[in-house]
């Protein structure tokens, strides 16, 4: 954008009545940054942020961030801006500066916007540049500070692996502001022991059955001082092993006495529909507790033989099993 001050006088019969400056802003036919932010993480690199805003005359849907200096070029990114009209912002550019770039360098890039169609062709786009001054942040302690309680309140992020769903991978949202001096106590509530890890790595655990667990991690931060300052994250994850029924009967067929066994937690409690052939409720249940054994025993030895559905519902889903009384 284009920018600048000018000074003007005004005037009367040749005699200055009053004078002032003027903050005069152009905007560009492309695009422009606001509200850009540099911060320096634990780990000796930067996070720059800021909004991008269309000034182009048509709806754009991506962005595509080039570094100018080609040593930095692992850091371009490529940005989903949705269908960003003229004279709209796109909210979310954070990019992550790190080596080669040192403390003192101007660091610039090249944003480019493109016009794509619902086919996915690039039918416009338009171009400008941004250069940034990365600030010397010195050494970056270990502080008992705001930093460190806001970090654990935003608390956990996960990724179940694609092979495997009941393996997952936990790591801190603002996994940068933790540093050698944090100590991690991962409990994953499904029996395990307590994984203890340090620094802001992640962790990954295989979870035994299909089910709802809460996960928490425990903080413990040994600032600089010798102080000790804690937090803690939780978060709730339902999983999922691969080849395991959420729900067992046995046994089936039936005389009439069966039992249904859960194969995951639940937090709660169940209700159970029984239902005939021709899908009428003929029965209902409120299952509370279920310890120390998920598990619901059934009598139908007053009902005629034939196909019955059971119907669970578990709260976060509804699991529906044939059971055939003889």
């Amino acid at each position: 954008p284009w920018d600048t001050d000018v000074f003007y006088n005004s005037m009367k019969d040749g005699v200055v009545l009053c004078s002032d400056t003027v903050e005069v802003f152009c905007e560009p036919p492309c695009g422009y940054l606001l509200q850009e932010s540099i911060v320096c993480n634990p780990n000796g690199t930067w996070n720059f942020s800021a909004l991008i805003k269309n000034t182009a005359n048509y709806t754009v849907s991506e962005a595509q961030i080039h570094f100018v200096d080609p040593a930095l070029s692992a850091y371009d990114q490529t940005l989903s801006l949705g269908s960003l009209p003229p004279n709209g912002v796109f909210s979310s550019l954070v990019l992550n500066i790190g080596a080669p770039a040192m403390a003192g360098d101007t660091i610039c890039f090249v944003i480019t916007l493109h016009e794509i169609d619902a086919a996915g062709n690039y039918l416009s786009c338009c171009n400008f540049e941004y250069c940034v001054v990365l600030p010397d942040c010195g050494v970056i302690g270990c502080l008992c500070d705001e930093y460190f309680y806001d970090a654990v309140l935003v608390g956990l992020t996960c990724v179940a692996s694609t092979s495997n769903p009941a393996t997952i991978t936990f790591s801190m949202v603002l996994s940068d502001t933790f540093q050698a001096c944090d100590q991690f106590k991962w409990k994953f509530g499904d029996g395990t022991p307590v994984v203890i890890t340090t620094g802001s790595g992640p962790v990954t655990h295989t979870f035994p059955a299909t089910g709802a667990y809460t996960v928490c991690v425990k903080i413990t931060r040994t600032a600089d001082d010798g102080t000790l300052c804690s937090g803690q994250a939780c978060k709730t994850v339902n999983t999922i092993v691969p080849g395991v029924p959420l729900v067992q009967i046995f046994p089936n067929p039936t005389n009439g006495l069966f039992k249904a066994y859960l194969n995951m937690e639940v937090e709660g409690p169940v209700k159970v529909t029984i239902l005939d052939n021709m899908q009428r409720p003929i029965a209902q249940a409120r299952i509370e507790e279920f310890y120390p054994t998920p598990r619901i025993e059934f009598n139908l030895e007053d009902k005629a033989p034939g196909l019955y559905l059971i119907q669970f519902d578990l709260g976060d889903r509804v699991v529906i099993e044939k059971i055939i009384v003889n």
